[in-house]
């Protein structure tokens, strides 16, 4: 994977919680209490899904890492 498609993913899977924030602001500011349950939802969702794959981006690391380290011992 090249860099640059990396930052791309990572860029836009941080940036969609921030966009569903700034909608529950905009909505709470102007009163418009019929979008707040699909704005909640996308937030929490969209939360979701990033921590999931901050998770698992930490996890591959250490087994990766870990991998390595016993092959080298063996």
């Amino acid at each position: 994977m090249s860099p640059f498609d990396s930052k791309v993913f990572w860029g836009a899977l941080y940036l969609t919680p921030a966009v569903w924030a700034l909608f529950l602001f905009l909505g709470v500011l102007r009163l418009k209490l019929e979008y707040m349950p699909i704005v909640i939802a996308a937030l929490m969702l969209s939360g979701a899904n990033l921590l999931g794959y901050v998770k698992c981006s930490n996890s591959a690391q250490e087994k990766v890492r870990s991998m390595v380290s016993r092959g080298f011992k063996d």
